[in-house]
């Protein structure tokens, strides 16, 4: 057998990186950072790839050979230059279905430790993962199981919020819930009170999504793609088309009088730039939303 077959280039590791939706947004000098991660995995026919009920522990991207999927109906068998498990499973830490290799195969692992330390020590490639991860969430409706349990924040009768109350608030909502306090009092420093009128837009029509909201009282309904309402304190509007980057807002209106925090998409960025633990809590609350 070919050594380049035993043991593929490194060019040949980005090539199998650029099939993954997961990492499209990621330019040919990420890739290429990234694929030093990625180790082989010789498989003989029979032998198991991942095996059913036990978490995800890597995303293997198929170089040659075939493997089957068992669990699906029928079975779906895999080849080249495809890949087994994504992203949001990888972090989530979701079951794995059962894969067995039906002939001798060579993959390349890309594990979830190799992959959480690069995205803590490289933040364009983690930038990069999280914009396309936002995208795959841009126009889904949201999901009931993730409103926020408000986490000891209460509405005071005052207009404006100090800064405990502004982390409590943020706290509150769940994509950010793991955050280090640290992290979430610069980012709560960065936003500005608003206040809204019952009927008025949140954002306006065909300007770029340059921040989000984050709600303080009332209620806010998203009218596409089927419409919600919704206001529990934490609740966020904008933040997904913020990370994706965006250049349509959602079509979100007050639906009573509204209060809430406006935050920069630029001061959200800069934080999970100076806090990578806060951007890897963020990942994966984004990755369990996708697997919802």
């Amino acid at each position: 057998m070919r050594r380049e077959a035993l043991d593929p280039s490194r060019a040949e590791r980005v090539i199998a990186l650029r099939t993954c939706t997961d990492f499209e947004t990621l330019t040919a000098a990420e890739l290429w950072r990234m694929a030093a991660s990625l180790r082989p995995r010789r498989l003989s026919a029979g032998e198991a790839v991942t095996l059913s009920g036990l978490p995800l522990t890597a995303m293997e991207f198929i170089v040659s050979g075939r493997v089957e999927l068992l669990e699906l109906e029928g079975g779906r068998v895999l080849g080249p230059r495809e890949v087994i498990g994504d992203l949001s499973e990888l972090l989530d830490e979701a079951p794995a279905r059962r894969a067995i290799a039906r002939e001798a195969t060579l993959t390349l692992e890309f594990d979830r430790a190799a992959l959480e330390d690069l995205l803590e020590d490289d933040f364009s490639i983690f930038l990069g993962v999280l914009r396309a991860t936002a995208r795959r969430l841009v126009g889904r409706p949201r999901a009931r199981a993730l409103e926020p349990s408000s986490r000891g924040f209460q509405p005071s009768g005052s207009p404006a919020l100090d800064l405990v109350e502004r982390v409590l608030l943020l706290q509150a909502n769940p994509r950010l819930a793991r955050a280090e306090l640290a992290a979430l009092a610069s980012l709560a420093e960065s936003a500005t009170e608003f206040a809204l009128p019952a009927g008025a837009r949140l954002f306006q029509a065909e300007a770029p999504v340059e921040h989000f909201v984050v709600l303080t009282a009332g209620h806010v309904t998203i009218e596409a793609p089927a419409g919600s309402e919704f206001g529990a304190p934490g609740e966020d509007v904008g933040m997904i088309e913020a990370l994706a980057a965006e250049t349509s807002w959602p079509s979100a209106s007050a639906a009573t009088p509204l209060r809430g925090l406006r935050i920069g998409a630029a001061s959200l960025i800069d934080t999970l730039e100076d806090y990578p633990g806060c951007g890897l809590g963020l990942l994966r609350a984004l990755a369990r939303e996708i697997d919802r």
